[in-house]
């Protein structure tokens, strides 16, 4: 007797030939379990293109800065806030003026010898500028900052290196300081006697900048870093950084990059050191911070 046969029944599908619902429901499901496994891994490879970048921005600002003094007598590019005398820094924000003028929402010259100079200054990082050893001026410009739309960007000098507008609704509308130009990273931030409690400097000398000249570096110190001021801490935290804010450069990474006097980089990141810089205090004024940023190059960086 021959056994049964059995025809094996074919799948369902769509009188068109086309996919059923469950078999788009399943590819729509594969495809979402693939982005969410892909999709941090993207995020993780742009924070590190970033960082990068980053890195090379400072490097090549901060090798500007040697080749700047090896033209003028070993002096580094001097900044002078307001009235404040040249090189005194009391706050970080200080250190981040290129441009200090009075003419508003213009380029400012790549040029020691323009009429522009009538109405403003080149201040710190810009003395790079003419001497052109900065390119267009991206390099004065955090990509992280960049990408997040943080006013410590370019967002504020767009074309690069416009001056900001006291016009309401302009992009470069800036209420406090119309006319200038400033960039995204902190530059040679060492002063003198960040504690004040040096008797061999005198009051007036406290706050002067340490590294006037490459000839007074006699160590490898901090040189620059991404951008930080007494905003980047969350409120009664004790000490935590507010690492996800719009104004922290590397949030993924969780950390500063920082350039030292050697012009190589690191890459520091935020932990229990960075909570006892905090605990000094040095961050506790709002607008006069640079003692806190000292004490970060000292216990975190250094």
């Amino acid at each position: 007797m021959n056994a049964p046969t059995h025809t094996a029944r074919a799948i369902p599908r769509s009188s068109n030939g086309g996919f059923t619902l469950i078999e788009l429901l399943v590819v729509i499901a594969i495809i979402a379990i693939l982005a969410a496994m892909l999709l941090p891994a993207l995020a993780r490879a742009k924070d590190r293109a970033q960082r990068t970048e980053c890195v090379n921005n400072m490097r090549q600002w901060g090798l500007g800065c040697m080749m700047y003094a090896e033209d003028y007598d070993s002096r580094f590019p001097t900044t002078k806030a307001g009235a404040n005398p040249v090189n005194v820094i009391r706050g970080g924000y200080y250190t981040r003026w290129m441009w200090y003028g009075t003419i508003e929402d213009r380029q400012i010259p790549q040029s020691w010898d323009s009429p522009l100079l009538q109405y403003g200054s080149f201040q710190g990082l810009g003395m790079l500028y003419p001497q052109k050893l900065a390119g267009n001026g991206k390099v004065f410009y955090c990509p992280g900052l960049n990408a997040k739309k943080s006013l410590l960007g370019s967002a504020l000098h767009e074309p690069l290196l416009t001056t900001t507008t006291s016009v309401v609704g302009k992009p470069n509308y800036d209420a406090n300081n119309p006319g200038s130009v400033r960039t995204s990273y902190i530059y040679n931030p060492w002063v003198k006697d960040p504690d004040g409690n040096d008797a061999g400097v005198i009051a007036s000398e406290k706050l002067m900048r340490r590294f006037q000249k490459s000839s007074q570096i006699t160590a490898r110190k901090m040189f620059g870093m991404d951008f930080i001021d007494s905003n980047a801490w969350i409120p009664n935290s004790g000490g935590d950084v507010d690492v996800n804010g719009r104004d922290f450069a590397h949030s993924r990474s969780k950390g500063w990059n920082v350039l030292f006097t050697d012009v190589s980089v690191e890459f520091k990141k935020v932990g229990s050191r960075t909570k006892q810089a905090y605990a000094l205090g040095g961050f506790n004024d709002p607008q006069y911070d640079i003692k806190g940023i000292c004490d970060l190059a000292k216990i975190v960086f250094e």
